[in-house]
């Protein structure tokens, strides 16, 4: 088994290059980190997506471990004392530096709101830990009725179809009958992942189209008037359901050295943690580190 220290510099800001770094040891690594700083919070999140072991002691911690990967910052001189003291140690020590402006992008990351480190950024309507700061990233209280009443229809078929194809025999019931709840229970799955499907075809697009209104794209400018005439329809609708530009949060989002957004869906993908983290912010210079699983 390997242990690998990563040493950060303290406001490094090319964490995209932290993950990718974890990423890309081999399986069976464990990581040694440092006890704060967004480059251990980064790494943590990275071997937590890798399936890696993780210890996190205070400096020096260099004992027993077989090398280095440290990531300089602006000179920062106790990275550059522990970069020392590992060379003096005979340890392998591997340099990172930070090559262009480019890799001070935000690095963004998704999560159920059970996650709890740091970077958190609850981006929900509403609900326990409903956070102002995320409010502009959240849809708008019709979309969002809309979709969970729809995956409250199709929660309410999934459990009839368990109750079904848990339903002890009954006395007389033949194999026909049997066969006949099985294909009962069957078409209820079906109708409701259908119900998830059709109202997610409807729910993503008028989700894009609120979250460009709240970047910034208003009505009645010239930016407004050049749409496409489908965009520009979802635009009015997401105009009339009251959501209106914050670019103000937008700036301070994307400025941020990394994010981790949150929301209550257990399925990502049927997410709008997963258009916003995967879709959205990469096309405005983010880097996507995808999801975070639950522990």
């Amino acid at each position: 088994m390997t242990r690998v220290a990563i040493l950060g510099a303290r406001g490094h800001r090319a964490l995209a290059a932290v993950w990718r770094r974890v990423r890309e040891l081999p399986d069976g690594t464990t990581l040694v980190l440092q006890q704060d700083g967004d480059v251990a919070a980064v790494a943590a999140l990275a071997a937590r997506q890798r399936g890696l072991a993780v210890e996190t002691d205070p400096l020096p911690y260099l004992a027993g471990v077989d090398r280095v990967e440290a990531f300089p910052w602006d000179g920062d001189p106790a990275l550059a004392r522990a970069v020392d003291a590992a060379r003096e140690a005979g340890l392998d020590v591997r340099m990172h530096p930070a090559r262009s402006l480019s890799e001070e992008a935000l690095l963004v990351f998704s999560a159920r709101v059970s996650f709890a480190g740091p970077g958190r950024l609850q981006i929900t309507r509403r609900g326990d830990g409903c956070d102002p700061m995320g409010l502009p990233f959240a849809p708008s209280e019709a979309l969002l009725d809309r979709a969970l009443a729809a995956r409250g229809q199709a929660d309410r078929l999934r459990e009839a179809a368990a109750e079904l194809r848990g339903r002890q025999l009954d006395l007389g019931e033949t194999r026909a009958d049997v066969e006949a709840r099985e294909l009962r229970a069957a078409a209820l799955a079906e109708e409701a992942e259908q119900i998830e499907a059709e109202t997610w075809a409807g729910y993503a697009p008028r989700y894009r189209a609120e979250m460009r209104v709240s970047y910034g794209l208003a009505r009645g400018t010239p930016a407004w008037a050049r749409q496409a005439p489908e965009a520009r329809a979802l635009a009015e609708e997401a105009w009339e359901r009251g959501v209106r530009p914050r670019p103000e949060a937008w700036r301070r989002l994307l400025t941020a050295p990394f994010r981790v957004i949150c929301c209550f869906c257990t399925d990502e993908r049927r997410c709008h943690r997963a258009i916003l983290r995967a879709e959205i912010l990469p096309a405005l210079g983010a880097v996507d580190g995808g999801e975070v699983p639950a522990r």
